[in-house]
């Protein structure tokens, strides 16, 4: 038996499906690294490491000294890639394509990003 399949919207993930933000998360990540005085790490090794939990990320590239650090690490995180989020950020190869031809025209972005990069990548790309 046939069926058919008929959809009024369609949603992907944003950050990391859509496009690859890695290497400003990387320069947000190296940013607090250096500033406590850690060595950068490569753009693969961010990208290797981001996890759905930001708090887990930073964690793990981003060694705090105690529990609370582990919440000053977050907070200087958000300041620091708001800024940079939109510098490097692309799509991959097609997304375009795919967006303009599954939406025509009708977008909508699904993300746990903060509303002021939300809007503001979109407009870069």
């Amino acid at each position: 038996m046939a069926s058919s399949l008929s959809a009024r919207s369609i949603c992907f993930d944003f950050d990391g499906t859509l496009i690859d933000s890695s290497h400003d998360i990387a320069t947000a990540v190296n940013t607090i690294r250096e500033d406590r005085g850690l060595e950068p790490i490569s753009r693969e090794a961010v990208a290797e490491a981001i996890s759905t939990d930001a708090r887990e990320t930073l964690r793990d590239l981003i060694p705090p000294e105690d529990a609370d650090d582990l919440d000053r690490i977050v907070a200087e995180f958000r300041s620091v890639y708001d800024e940079v989020c939109a510098d490097a950020v692309r799509p991959y190869d097609g997304i375009k394509t795919l967006i303009d031809e599954a939406f025509l025209g009708n977008r909508g972005i699904v993300t746990n990003k903060p509303l002021s990069m939300t809007r503001r990548i979109p407009r870069k790309l």
